[in-house]
Formats: structure tokens, sequence, C-alpha cells
């Protein structure tokens, strides 16, 4: 069991990512298949449409010379969709994944997997202000000056945890809270999400490598029928499970908001300390009933 309220250094927050992935993975698969599969797949039927065109158009994706794409209305309700299933998709995945840590922290034992999936959907709409509002600033950071836009991109991640993990927090007010957990913690908080983005990119890396060895061969050789519908596929798999490993990226995230909070605000040893006062407080009533009888 990952206990996401304790206080634990670099090393100890990679093995709690893994670990929770490791023993939760079933089940959070199909919480995210109920709730966000049929967007993944609209958005693999896009992005597989799209890459079989491309490459019946001999590799060129945008093709503005003939006219062919901005011609074509498949195409561009193809690009639309795809666009738009992604955005979703990927909402629906990030709400999915931490309304599930949040079933998970409350009891581990008892995950009630439509529950997730059907409070995740009330909270699309925070995830995608915080995506709207966190690229904007952290873009307008990197126009004037890389450094900045690294700095806030750090300093505003725990933003989407905050708002489920945290009942009632408005999008500025998440904002506003991971930047004080983040305060005095930010270089290694920098060093974490730098690992976990290095392994999750090689992750990504791996699966992509049948797509583009399809994609090249493809390109190359007058491919048959067969082959193109072979790439297309892959790439359709691939763009499904590049959103999936947001899941995992979402959990590193809420692995690390719960360790600084509880290094900052001591959350786990307050319920502790509450929960002893109440057995106590509850021991002291039944003495004092049994000396009132005797």
């Amino acid at each position: 069991m990952v206990n996401f309220y304790e206080v634990r250094d670099f090393g100890q927050n990679i093995n709690a990512l893994f670990e929770f992935l490791k023993t939760q993975f079933k089940p959070l698969f199909m919480a995210l298949l109920r709730g966000a599969g049929i967007f993944l797949l609209i958005s693999a039927l896009a992005g597989s449409y799209y890459q079989n065109v491309v490459i019946q158009a001999g590799g060129k994706p945008y093709g503005l010379s003939d006219g062919y794409f901005l011609s074509n209305g498949v195409f561009l309700i193809a690009v639309v969709m795809f666009i738009v299933s992604s955005v979703v998709s990927s909402m629906a995945v990030y709400s999915i994944t931490l309304h599930y840590i949040k079933a998970y922290i409350r009891n581990p034992k008892d995950i009630d997997i439509e529950a997730v999936v059907s409070d995740s959907r009330q909270s699309w709409g925070t995830m995608f202000g915080i995506t709207i509002l966190f690229s904007l600033i952290v873009g307008i950071g990197i126009v004037f000056c890389i450094a900045p836009g690294i700095y806030l991109a750090v300093a505003l991640s725990l933003a989407y945890p905050i708002a489920i993990l945290e009942d009632g927090r408005s999008v500025g007010e998440a904002f506003s809270r991971s930047r004080k957990l983040i305060q005095n913690n930010w270089w290694s908080s920098f060093g974490y999400f730098f690992v976990v983005s290095i392994i999750f990119g090689m992750i990504s890396s791996i699966l992509s490598v049948p797509t583009a060895i399809f994609s090249i061969v493809t390109m190359i050789r007058d491919a048959s029928d067969l082959m193109k519908m072979l790439n297309a596929i892959a790439y359709g798999l691939q763009i499904a499970a590049s959103a999936l490993l947001g899941a995992g990226i979402i959990v590193g995230v809420a692995v690390l908001y719960g360790s600084l909070r509880e290094s900052v605000e001591s959350v786990n040893l307050a319920a502790q300390i509450d929960s002893i006062g109440r057995t106590s407080g509850i021991s002291l009533d039944k003495k004092d009933d049994e000396d009132e009888d005797y």
C-alpha cells in the first residue's frame, strides 16, 4: 500500500510512483477504459486516418502547394476530431486518475470504479481550465526567457492534484497552493520531474518504434494496402498508449504533492492525532458511564 501523505526523498518518491502503478494498474486501467475509452478510440481512429492520408500523399503532411488537404473535407473533419478528442481524452485521463487516487487514499481496499468515473466527469472543466491557464502562463514565461517558463512550469505543476484532492479548490487557489508547496522545494521537485519525464519519455519512444518502422517502410517502398493499414493501426495504438502514459505522469505529480504537503503541513500526522483524540474520547465516555452505573 502506498501512503501518499508521507515525507519521502527523491528515490522514495520514484519507488512510490511505480509501486502504485504496479499494484493498481488493472483497476486504474479499467477506470480509464470506462471513462475515457470512447475518446481515446476516436482520437486513435482520427489519427490513423490522418496517417493513412499523409502516406498516400507521399509523406507531405500539409500539402498546401496542391491544395489537396484543404480541399479534402473528410481530412479536415478528421483533423478537427483528432484535436478535440485528444484534448477531451487528456482531461478525462487526468481527472479519472486523480479521482481514483482520491478514492484510494480514503479506502485502498474498496474502490468503486463507477463512482470514480462519475465523479471525474464533474472535474473536466477544472482540468481544462488548469491546462489552458498553465499553458498560457508557462508559454508567456518561455517567450520572455526560457528560464522563467521552466520555473513556472515546476512551481504550478501541483495544481492538478490540489484541485481534485483538496475539495472545493478553484483554479486560482490550486495555482496559489502549488506555488506555496513548491516554494522551498523547487530544485528537488525539478529533479524529480526531470527524471520522471525521462522515464516516461523512454517508454513512449519504445512504443513508437513499430510506428516509425512501418512509416519508413511504407514511404520508401511501394507499400501494399495491407502495409498502409497496419501502419495506420500502429499509429492509432501509439496515440492511445501515449494518452494512457499521461495517467502515469499525473500519478507521479500526485505522489510529489502528497510528500510535499505532508512535509509542509503534516496532514497525515494531524489526522493520526485527531484519530487518537476521538478514540480516547470514546473510551473516556464509556468509563464515565460505567462509573455512573456503579
